[in-house]
């Protein structure tokens, strides 16, 4: 039972614990009508007030707990209330909208439902598929007898019925009831049937009929009567023999290489979409894998020259574990082979390590991973050749640009592979690796550390000097009153601002960032003026040739030392501007 507001939760067991907690609290405040806000749910646990990641799932929670039709408002809102939180709020809100999308939760619903929040997420996909059942109260459509329900998903489910006229056992898919959407929801499925009958291929499963009975479309496909591999990696876990692994997804990459040759793209590329069926043709087969491999399932497929401008196109599309980072971004303009070229590199991965290549504890986590290029790689599976591991990393590329280009290309390469030939494959180039790797979010804090540490020694050396030039006897002339204002003016720009500027960001300001690159570029460009004019207060009192070179050289070398880290934070910063961008135009 929740607690109510005024009785105070036990001693604190941990920061995930006292989190569970806090999220359930506010979930209850909501369901009260209570205030549910940041403040009042740190009032009751002021503990998490100094754990970020806390204080950010809290104000997501909130975010969550707000009506659909006010959430853009309260987004706004709480980034502005909380701008040292926006940048990261932005993102968690992006992947929310991605979890909703593959687990097929409505755009718009009547009010606020408890399932909806990040307290109930591990039950969400469970619910929200089961429930409806299109075809509990039919036992037949058409001439096909319904046997029983064999799959479902956040877009369809999957039914085993007989074809009554010949006895032949066939799959039919059936859109699930989804509100608000029914037409446009049926027409993807007569776009399925369209797309898919573009291609034929030995390698895809056959669609047998499509039509509407009673309101309701259905599709019929051939039957696999072997399962799919999603099963057979449930029942089979762990890493799995090379060779078998090569050639299944070679056979896969076969038949994607013949969409993407008919301009056709299927963007939803997983285990269980790939089914196996007994194959007449090798009844001896030993493979470990139970039969003929089809693609199946074309209910996402686009065909490349679709219009980009088509409102479909610009949601986010698939299965949250085999998004590449261009579909994390739903970015209609990179709809391209190379998206399923990352998927089919997401499953040999999973097939030849037994595990997923971005596995993280949460769905946020996991995005966050894919997006960044945060790959687990091969260290500990030393049991996978290189030139396999090569193939692979070129699968999961974080910029398409470094993948292939077509599933061909990655079929060509696994043959090669096969047969004991040096593999293309297409490594990143360090530019790429190091544009990756300033795309960081974290890119940003650092230089502001820099920043602030630099500028802040420069600083301290200016008051060193003062006091220096003030309260020591030279043998040369000094003006006391010239060097302060001197001094002064250096600490007034572009130091101070600088420190100031780098403090703000560290709290969370990432968008002043941009500020320090600015100063950075201005100290470099005045220090290398003054140093190119002598117009310093150590050639004008000092006199001294030798000091003012070595002076300057330190403080030329510090600024740039200071300066080359805030360049480096471009790209991460250029990043954030770009996701706001899109989900604001979103």
């Amino acid at each position: 039972m929740v607690q109510s507001p005024e009785q105070p939760y036990g001693d604190p067991q941990g920061t995930d614990v006292r989190l569970d907690q806090a999220l359930t609290f506010q979930v209850d405040l909501a369901s009260r009508g209570l205030d549910c806000s940041l403040e009042r749910v740190l009032e009751q646990f002021p503990d998490l007030d100094k754990d970020a990641e806390s204080v950010l799932a809290i104000l997501y929670n909130s975010y969550r707990l707000t009506p659909c039709e006010q959430r853009a408002e309260r987004q706004r809102e709480l980034c502005d209330r909380f701008p040292q939180h926006a940048a990261a709020l932005d993102r968690q809100i992006h992947f929310g909208e991605i979890v909703d999308s593959c687990l097929g939760v409505d755009e718009l619903s009547d009010s606020w439902s408890g399932d909806d929040t990040v307290v109930e997420f591990d039950e969400q996909g469970k619910e929200v598929r089961d429930r409806t059942n299109p075809l509990a109260s039919i036992s037949s459509i058409g001439r096909f007898q319904i046997e029983r329900l064999i799959g479902h998903g956040g877009m369809s489910s999957v039914y085993l019925a007989v074809d009554t006229v010949i006895g032949r056992q066939v799959a039919i898919k059936v859109p699930r009831i989804r509100k608000n959407s029914a037409g446009a929801f049926d027409e993807r499925c007569f776009e399925e049937a369209r797309i898919a009958a573009k291609c034929d291929h030995p390698g895809l499963i056959d669609i047998l009929e499509v039509g509407r009975w009673r309101d309701c479309f259905y599709l019929v496909t051939r039957y696999a009567d072997r399962g799919d591999l999603a099963t057979w990696m449930e029942n089979n876990p762990g890493p799995q023999p090379v060779d078998q692994v090569t050639d299944l997804i070679r056979k896969v990459a076969e038949a994607v290489a013949h969409c993407h040759s008919q301009k056709v793209l299927h963007l939803d590329l997983k285990p269980a979409n790939l089914l196996f069926t007994s194959d007449p043709e090798r009844p001896d087969d030993e493979s470990i894998f139970p039969g003929k491999v089809l693609v199946a399932d074309f209910g996402l497929s686009r065909a490349v020259e679709l219009d980009a401008s088509d409102a479909s196109t610009t949601k986010q599309f698939g299965t949250l574990l085999y998004m590449s980072p261009e579909q994390l971004d739903a970015d209609p303009d990179r709809l391209k082979p190379t998206i399923d070229v990352f998927a089919l590199g997401v499953v040999l991965y999973q097939l030849l390590t037994g595990h997923h290549p971005f596995a993280a504890a949460t769905p946020f986590g996991l995005m966050q991973r894919i997006y960044q290029g945060d790959f687990i790689g091969f260290k500990h599976q030393s049991h996978v050749p290189g030139d396999l591991q090569k193939i692979c990393l070129t699968c999961l590329a974080t910029e398409p640009s470094n993948r292939y280009q077509t599933a061909g290309e990655l079929a060509a390469d696994l043959n090669r592979f096969r047969k004991g030939e040096a593999v293309a494959g297409l490594p990143e180039s360090s530019l790429h690796r190091f544009v990756r790797w300033c795309r960081q979010p974290k890119r940003i804090e650092q230089a502001a550390i820099v920043s602030a540490v630099g500028h802040g020694a420069i600083l301290i050396g200016f008051i060193a000097a003062w006091t220096l030039f003030c309260f020591v006897d030279f043998e040369f002339p000094i003006s006391t009153t010239e060097i302060s204002i001197d001094i002064a003016k250096l600490c007034v720009f572009p130091h101070l601002p600088a420190v100031l500027l780098s403090l703000a960001v560290l709290r969370g300001h990432h968008s002043l960032q941009w500020g320090n690159v600015m100063l950075g570029a201005s100290t470099v460009v005045l220090v290398a003026v003054t140093f190119i004019t002598g117009e310093s207060p150590i050639r004008r009192y000092a006199g001294e040739p030798f000091a003012f070179v070595v002076s300057h050289v330190l403080v030329f070398g510090m600024a740039i030392a200071t300066f080359i880290p805030q360049v480096f934070s471009i790209p991460a910063l250029a990043a954030i501007k770009s996701r706001r961008s899109k989900h604001a135009i979103g």
